[in-house]
């Protein structure tokens, strides 16, 4: 679908960010009138709000970090309060 907006983009001249509903429609008729929502950066960051997110109240709660160990991935994440857990 990603393929489909950059070339309609390009083949209308216009950036991915200027396609109007009804452009977006035409790829795939599931899309509504909330599709462009997509292209704000706010509501895309802040839609990432689990543990380790992006979402800027994330951001301000953990700090995570991962590593490989024995084939695992293991994420330690800090709270406000200094407690680490281990995932």
């Amino acid at each position: 679908m990603a393929g489909a907006a950059v070339r309609l983009s390009e083949q209308s001249g216009v950036p991915l960010t200027e396609l109007s509903v009804a452009q977006l429609q035409s790829l795939h008729p599931a899309f509504g009138d909330d599709v462009l929502a997509v292209w704000d950066y706010e509501q895309s960051v802040d839609a990432r709000d689990a543990t380790g997110g992006t979402s800027r109240r994330r951001l301000g709660t953990d700090r995570a970090s991962a590593w490989a160990s024995g084939g695992e991935l293991i994420a330690v994440v800090q709270d406000n309060d200094g407690r680490l857990t281990v995932n």
